[in-house]
């Protein structure tokens, strides 16, 4: 029986590591407008302005953490 429950535990784990490895990846654009429900004038308007956080590794594309943009939420930064 114990063999199970470190087979269950072993499957848990890895579940958590992929959830978590997904939170990591950075939304696109048009992720983020669907995930907040913005218009993309107001999302650009929120980046133009570095009211929403963001990032433009190569200064063209913008990309967003989910965790980052969820605690901009909780703050109430609209």
């Amino acid at each position: 029986m114990k063999a199970n429950n470190r087979e269950i535990l072993k499957r848990i784990d890895a579940l958590e590591n992929l959830l978590k490895k997904n939170q990591d990846k950075p939304m696109t654009f048009k992720e983020t407008c669907a995930y907040l429900g913005y218009a993309p004038s107001y999302l650009y308007k929120l980046t133009y302005k570095k009211i929403i956080p963001h990032h433009k590794p190569t200064g063209k594309m913008l990309y967003f953490f989910k965790d980052e943009i969820d605690e901009w939420i909780a703050k109430g930064s609209n």
